[in-house]
């Protein structure tokens, strides 16, 4: 919708590189908000799924902002 133009929208950054590279989408604000995100894995402690959580984690860890 945003890309519409029907809509304004709280879009997260990262989600919209491009749109803002090109000037599909223009930021309306330099208010910059911060939220924690969480990677629940309770379940995933051993094998195959641990090996993918700690891969979610690390690339976490390099790409995203604190």
């Amino acid at each position: 919708m945003a890309t519409a133009g029907v809509a304004c929208c709280l879009i997260p950054e990262l989600q919209i590189k491009y749109e803002l590279a090109t000037g599909k989408l223009v930021k309306l604000t330099e208010i910059t908000l911060q939220q924690a995100l969480y990677w629940h894995r309770w379940v995933l402690v051993k094998g195959l799924y641990k090996q993918v959580s700690d891969q979610v984690i690390n690339y976490a860890k390099q790409h995203f902002n604190d």
